[in-house]
């Protein structure tokens, strides 16, 4: 829903020409909430980590060792390292 309402209001704008401040307020709020809920997930799956360094990696970036042992430091199939457009494509 978040990441919709980004979409959305970043084409408006851009449609729109010269973005209004308010526009852009928008877009940077809802950008925000996305960013901190997706810090709030990873730390919360860090809990679930065996070991200290494995946490700090997992909270740091959402990826857990063990998917880093297993897919390597790209990742698996759907990463953004291999799939850039994610499911789009």
């Amino acid at each position: 829903m978040k990441y919709s309402v980004i979409v959305a209001t970043t084409l408006a704008v851009a449609a729109a020409g010269a973005p209004s401040a308010r526009a852009v307020d928008a877009v940077t709020a809802a950008a925000a909430e996305v960013a901190i809920d997706r810090a709030k997930a990873n730390v919360e799956g860090a809990k679930d980590e065996r070991g200290e360094v494995a946490k700090g990696v997992k909270a740091a970036t959402g990826i857990s060792t063990e998917a880093i042992k297993k897919d390597g430091i790209f990742g698996g199939s759907n990463s953004v390292f291999r799939k850039p457009f994610g499911n789009l494509f």
